[in-house]
């Protein structure tokens, strides 16, 4: 190797080693732009010294985070999955034995856990202490209960059943476990308004207003005979009735059914449906157009029903 180039490698070497002291140097004096935060806050104190004060032989933690407390089995499939539904969870307070040994976690609910988000996050910590066997206790911020209604509510010398969730009539709330119910059930509740609305909507417009317009044949209307006359399309079983004559009784006379298709087929004669409804462009269209037909249809059996039972 020449010996500039061993002189150009050692300069290098040398500017490398400068910066990077002047950078570890400036880089350990420089701050981060971090401020100091009160670990509790004011309520939390409160409730924080009345359980100091009514368990003087116990240990009060205050904030602790889920990790510390649970641990997944070593024997379970997706351990990590598993952790990290609640290892960024918090509990406000825990009391323990003197030997560390968690009796109960005791959380404050502020005005934050009424928001979606906060409630799916005590689910998952309810859900988290109680496959763990352990209890939770939940009291709305504000009037701190009195010493032996807290102390009731805490109940540590007859926990009862493990795992399960306290309350106590105004005190305790158990809104928890229903927490991610209520916020599911408005959203479902809107879905299925929407869809009854939709198909009401597609009923109406398809089969009262549509399917009439489509079954009546664009045939100018007949004018009717006389006072006691109905034209009626002649098929095999039935002819055309002249009611004018006074006691005459039909020739033939159709059973119900044969009856009920008379009468469409002599409607769709009487019926001439407007070249506007065809194809009813907007949404007051197809209703006017609908209320026509049904006018039609109402006259039509007030006429039918007088011709027919003199």
């Amino acid at each position: 190797m020449s010996t500039v180039a061993v002189l150009a490698a050692g300069l290098t070497l040398v500017v490398a080693g400068l910066w990077w002291l002047l950078t570890e140097r400036h880089s350990g004096e420089q701050r981060w732009p971090l401020v100091a935060r009160r670990l509790l806050t004011e309520s939390e104190q409160a409730l924080y010294r009345r359980l100091r004060a009514l368990y003087p032989e116990h240990i009060v933690l205050a904030q602790v985070a889920l990790s510390q407390l649970l641990d997944v089995s070593p024997s379970a499939p997706n351990r990590q999955a598993l952790r990290n539904h609640f290892s960024q969870l918090v509990a406000d307070f825990v009391l323990c034995e003197r030997d560390f040994r968690v009796l109960t976690v005791i959380e404050l609910d502020d005005w934050s856990h009424r928001a979606p988000a906060r409630q799916l996050a005590d689910a998952r910590k309810l859900k988290a202490l109680e496959s763990a066997g352990l209890r939770l206790v939940r009291i709305p911020e504000g009037a701190l209960p009195w010493d032996e209604e807290l102390r009731r509510v805490v109940n540590i010398g007859g926990m009862g059943t493990e795992g399960s969730s306290t309350a106590a009539g105004s005190v305790i709330s158990r809104r928890v476990k229903s927490e991610t119910a209520a916020v599911v059930r408005p959203i479902l509740a809107a879905v299925t308004v929407g869809t009854i609305l939709l198909l009401g909507w597609l009923i109406y417009s398809q089969v009262v207003v549509r399917a009439p317009m489509a079954r009546a044949a664009p045939i100018p209307a007949v004018a009717a005979a006389g006072p006691r006359a109905v034209v009626i399309q002649a098929t095999d079983a039935v002819r055309v009735v002249n009611a004018t004559r006074s006691g005459a009784e039909p020739e033939t006379k159709p059973d119900a059914a044969a009856a009920a298709k008379v009468k469409d087929r002599a409607f769709a004669t009487y019926y001439a449906t407007p070249a506007s409804c065809e194809h009813p462009p907007t949404w007051a269209d197809q209703v006017e157009c609908g209320n026509r037909y049904m006018r039609a249809r109402k006259e039509f059996d007030v006429q039918w029903a007088g011709n027919h039972t003199r």
